[in-house]
């Protein structure tokens, strides 16, 4: 089959709590595999059967690069995910793509060039380029002014968008259902996180309704993928809406879902061989 690229970055920004089992999964069923950073540039990408997308983490600052260099890839070899569903994934305003479609979002608006009416309300401000916590603030109605010079100090380097504070991931947190092969392998509740702040997670009961919304949520888009992570929230009436669908570089949280990484490892091979 030949060498697999698990595409990481030199810089790497925190640690990936998966890249031991994922890489000790691939030898296990006989694959050969290793961690290639996207930005080494001594890396000739023709030399591997394909490039999985893991822990690219750095991009967001340095677009200018990666979307060549995942140009670049795509004429060399397979890249999982596909590069054009990756490279519509990068900008969240692919929020407005789902919408369009009948999923419901919470409710964003977007700036670009220059900041307009910022509510003086609970909100979260972020670039639609963006990984982790990387310039993301929630901001209280008393700090209106605050809120509104964070967004004039990076209007002019990225697109912004403004979300209201969904006030029930306090209790329930953000849910992840990560997709597997094709179908919703697993959740993980994720607790708020701020402004480069750790991450707290845990397992969760991957229960009918999520299934039904991250079914609905992936049937929306027009391509193949190999893992995918729906991002949900409960809505003031109780119903799940989304914050983020995850396609280019996602934490899918392997070590906390026993038989996850099998399950991925062993799709990926399959399509592989396809």
């Amino acid at each position: 089959m030949g060498m697999i690229a698990l595409a990481t970055c030199i810089g790497m920004p925190e640690l990936d709590v998966d890249a031991d089992i994922l890489l000790e999964e691939f030898h296990r069923q006989g694959a050969e595999a290793e961690w290639v950073a996207w930005d080494d540039p001594t890396t000739n990408w023709s030399d591997f059967r394909a490039v999985i997308l893991r822990s690219t983490w750095d991009y967001p600052e340095r677009m200018h690069e990666f979307l060549p260099w995942l140009s670049r890839v795509k004429e060399a070899t397979t890249v999982l995910n596909p590069v054009d569903l990756v490279t519509w994934n990068l900008d969240k305003r692919y929020l407005l793509d789902l919408e369009a479609k009948g999923i419901q979002i919470v409710p964003t608006a977007f700036f670009e060039g220059k900041v307009g009416e910022i509510p003086a309300e609970d909100i979260v401000i972020k670039p639609t380029v963006s990984c982790g916590s990387m310039n993301t603030k929630r901001f209280l109605p008393e700090q209106h002014e605050e809120a509104k010079a964070f967004a004039e100090s990076l209007i002019g380097d990225w697109t912004l968008m403004v979300q209201p504070y969904v006030s029930s991931v306090e209790d329930g947190g953000e849910i992840s259902v990560v997709c597997l092969a094709g179908q919703p392998s697993h959740a993980i509740m994720k607790m708020p996180r701020f402004a480069d702040g750790h991450e707290s997670v845990s397992l969760t009961t991957l229960t009918d309704d999520l299934r039904e919304v991250a079914v609905k949520v992936l049937g929306a888009i027009d391509s193949e993928w190999l893992y995918a992570r729906v991002d949900v929230m409960r809505w003031e009436d109780g119903s799940w809406v989304l914050s983020e669908l995850e396609l280019v570089e996602p934490s899918l949280f392997l070590s906390h879902a026993r038989g996850a990484t099998e399950v991925l490892v062993t799709d990926t091979l399959k399509r592989l061989r396809a």
